[in-house]
């Protein structure tokens, strides 16, 4: 057991990341919030979703940002040492010949802070979870 010693708050495992209080109240926020590790991925992902799909709704659910368009919804969150970006199973499995070297999850893509973000694969994911309708990619 572990307990954050700026909120109180108990977790099973040893540091682990939370908000000490409540959610941010928008996307900014949510940059803001994080590690000076983290920021520069993170605002090149939120530069690049904006830029791409300008209509998109931005909200702050299960506590990360999350742009919406129409139906369909993209997430990215801070970990301790890369950047989550929820795009959905279909536009991984879309994608799978160009994720080589990349690590993924069903719905998500890890990109390490380590390591420089390939924004034009970022971009098509974007554009394909966000821009394009749903089913026409796969």
């Amino acid at each position: 057991m572990w307990t954050c010693p700026k909120c109180g708050r108990i977790f099973a495992r040893q540091n682990q990341s939370h908000y000490c209080g409540g959610a941010p109240a928008d996307i900014d926020a949510y940059l803001d919030r994080q590690s000076p590790q983290a920021q520069p991925h993170l605002r090149q992902i939120a530069v690049a979703i904006r830029a791409q799909i300008p209509g998109a709704r931005e909200q702050i659910k299960w506590s990360m940002p999350v742009f919406l368009a129409g139906n369909r919804s993209l997430s990215f969150a801070a970990c301790k040492n890369h950047v989550s970006l929820y795009v959905g199973a279909d536009v991984i499995a879309a994608l799978q010949d160009r994720l080589s070297g990349v690590s993924c999850k069903k719905d998500a893509i890890y990109f390490p802070y380590s390591q420089p973000l390939p924004m034009e694969l970022i971009r098509e994911a974007v554009q394909m979870a966000l821009g394009t309708p749903q089913k026409v990619y796969q």
